[in-house]
This record gives structure tokens, sequence and C-alpha cells, in this order.
């Protein structure tokens, strides 16, 4: 992954990390403005705002009315506002937020990294699959996920959520290892090396 660092200083590259920048900056003035963490609700227009800055990271299917559509938005926002801002471990909040229909684990870490570029990596099954990592690296990684949550049994959690927690600590490590800033950083050079 070093060799591919330097794809970061060309300007396509720094053009699209900037603007991914700024939409979580809007994202997250989105729920400020709404007073979304302090418990109102955000409206169907600011749902729909927040997807498309989300689309700026990548484009997901799933942002749409539909994820709140079979809940209802009230719900949904509770469901999200949790997510975002709860008080209980990571673990038991994303365990809520999958409870959704449609919510998968690329979903839950593009809403996260929206909200913080700096603390949740972005992945999807390309980025992922970049990787070309062995059984004992992912139980490794596993291993260490489940430890630092305190998880003696993983049954006890939603698939999703112990699969995010794992990849988790696989991109912090990337990020860590190659000196980044942020989480878009890791996308960018994985992206590259999946196209």
């Amino acid at each position: 992954l070093k060799k591919y660092k330097g794809i970061l200083s060309e300007p396509e590259e720094k053009e699209w990390l900037e603007s991914v920048k700024n939409a979580s900056k809007n994202f997250n003035e989105v729920l400020t403005k709404a007073g979304f963490e302090k418990g109102k609700d955000l409206t169907q227009d600011q749902l729909d705002e927040l997807f498309r800055q989300m689309n700026v990271l990548a484009y997901n299917r799933a942002l749409n009315r539909h994820l709140y559509k079979d809940i209802g938005i009230k719900n949904f926002n509770n469901k999200l506002r949790i997510l975002l801002f709860g008080k209980e471990p990571l673990p038991k909040r994303i365990d809520q937020f999958v409870d959704i229909k449609g919510i998968k684990e690329v979903t839950v870490s593009h809403f996260l990294s929206m909200y913080n570029l700096q603390e949740y990596p972005f992945f999807s099954v390309q980025t992922y699959s970049a990787l070309d990592l062995n059984y004992s690296q992912e139980q490794e990684a596993l291993n260490e996920a489940l430890s630092e949550n305190s998880i003696s049994d993983p049954r006890k959690y939603n698939d999703v959520t112990v699969d995010y927690l794992k990849h988790y600590v696989i991109f912090r490590e990337i990020k860590k290892v190659l000196h980044l800033e942020s989480y878009p950083q890791v996308t960018a050079i994985l992206w590259h090396i999946y196209s």
C-alpha cells in the first residue's frame, strides 16, 4: 500500500478529498442546524440532503427514502441519533441501527465516516477486496476487535456489527501505518488499487 500513497498528491485525488471534506462539513451542518443531537428530528428534505452529501464520498444506492419507509421517519431518526451520538458502546449502537431493513455494513460505515472522517472508515466490498487479506490476517483483526470492545461472545451481536468492528481495526491500522490524516485517503488508495 505504501507505494500507492503518492496518488494522494495527484490533482484529481486532492480535489476529490477536498470535496469529501466539504461534504462531511455540510453533513454535520445539517445535523447541527436541525438540533439533531439534542433530540430534534430530521425532516425528509434534511435526510435527502444528508444522502446527497454522503454520495460525494461514495455512491450508495441504499441511501434513499426506502431506508425509513418501512420503519417510519421518526424511528429512523431515533436509530440514526443513537448511532451517531449515543452513549452506548459502538457495537451496541451499530446493532440497533442494523435492525433497520436494508442497512448493511457499507451504509453503517458511510454514515459514521461522514460524521467523522478522521475517526470512522468507509469501506465497501471493492475497497476491502483490494486488500487481498488472508484468513489469518482477518482472524487476527477479528480477535483484536473483539478484545478492544470487550466482546466475549460475538454471537450476541449482529454479523454486520462484528464485521464492521473487524474491518474498522484493519482500516485503522492502514491509516496508522501510512500516516494518513483521514479515512478518505485510505479509500482513495484502495479504489486506485481496485481499479
